[in-house]
């Protein structure tokens, strides 16, 4: 491969599935050989897609080489990147089980977060959303997350990774199925592997219900709040104004003299008397 490189072999030729020799050095999980390549690779060409709209990373997800997709990751690979089906690298790796490159993307997705906390609201990216990451629970065009392909592979490690990494155990499928539900009805599942699955998800679906249930009660709370804040200042707004249409009525008018106000009185009284 040097050798080629360095006598200038084309790095963005394409075979019949328009596939490059990155795409193909990445779904063999040749490190060594994506290392040789990234440097002469243009930055788009680290993110093109195949035929099929498979990125260099999608390739590696499917390889389960997590040292390419690391590799590829620092090399400037898009996180969020989905193919003709809306799948991303994440969903393919946990969808074959790929515990360790699972557990690559998850870490990827966790410092590219942290990076953009620090940096500023992160630029909103393509298909992907979340910046360019995608969502953790995007369901593609199946209406299944990263969660339910790895609860359908059977992998107990991809499951974990995922609840521990935010993925959420009440996401439905587009067929309306919770991953536990999926685990239940596992065909190609083993009863010991669905039983464990199931144990896993069950305990992160209640801890995620509770959760839900103390925001909600703490949002509504706050509102609650707000609203007897607001009408207690409109009850002092209220006294305050009163209280200074009561001062302002008792003092006498400029220009008027003690006994002005009982003039009237005294006048109607003579006028009554004469009659």
């Amino acid at each position: 491969m040097a050798l080629l490189l360095h006598h200038a072999a084309a790095v963005t030729a394409t075979d019949d599935d328009e596939r490059q020799p990155l795409h193909v050095a990445a779904f063999s999980g040749n490190a060594r050989t994506v290392a040789h390549l990234l440097p002469h690779v243009p930055h788009d060409g680290r993110n093109a897609p195949s035929g099929d709209g498979l990125t260099p990373l999608h390739y590696a997800a499917l390889s389960g080489s997590a040292a390419v997709v690391r590799l590829l990751v620092e090399g400037g690979a898009e996180l969020g990147a989905l193919d003709e089906g809306l799948r991303s690298a994440l969903s393919w790796a946990a969808g074959e089980g790929h515990e360790a490159s699972v557990l690559a993307l998850l870490q990827a997705r966790s410092a590219a977060a942290d990076a953009a906390g620090k940096s500023g609201p992160p630029a909103q990216g393509g298909k992907g959303g979340e910046g360019g990451m995608g969502g953790i629970d995007l369901l593609d065009q199946g209406g299944m997350a990263a969660l339910h392909h790895a609860v359908k592979a059977g992998s107990l490690g991809c499951v974990r990774a995922l609840l521990e990494h935010g993925a959420s155990a009440l996401q439905r499928s587009g067929g309306g199925e919770l991953p536990e539900e999926l685990a239940r009805r596992g065909a190609d599942l083993s009863a010991a592997v669905a039983a464990a699955l199931c144990t896993v998800l069950g305990g992160a679906a209640e801890v995620e219900a509770l959760a839900r249930q103390k925001a909600l009660l703490a949002e509504l709370d706050g509102e609650a709040a707000a609203r007897e804040g607001g009408a207690a200042a409109r009850a002092a707004r209220s006294g305050r104004k009163k209280k200074a249409k009561k001062k302002k009525g008792g003092r006498p008018e400029v220009g008027s003299q003690p006994g002005d106000g009982d003039g009237e009185g005294e006048e109607e009284g003579e006028e009554g008397e004469e009659e």
